[in-house]
């Protein structure tokens, strides 16, 4: 249940990033502690950044050491 608490905050994040852990909480009829909690949690899994929550752009979670096949795109 809590990976899916996790998720559902994460995809929620996704979908209306840089909200505080305030806004997030009156958005998803949550206490504050309770999206504190599963904030934290999504901030240690490195696919959120806080202070005010973004989603971790997906060229970020890449190793690109590890791709043999494809190179590294320039910004």
């Amino acid at each position: 249940m809590t990976f899916k608490k996790r998720y559902f905050l994460f995809e929620f994040i996704f979908e209306n990033p840089g909200l505080t852990i305030g806004e997030l909480a009156e958005k998803l009829n949550w206490r504050r502690r309770k999206v504190l909690h599963y904030a934290d949690k999504v901030v240690k899994d490195k696919v959120v950044l806080p202070p005010k929550y973004f989603p971790v752009p997906f060229k970020d979670l890449i190793n690109w050491d590890e791709m043999k096949h494809i190179k590294k795109p320039t910004d």
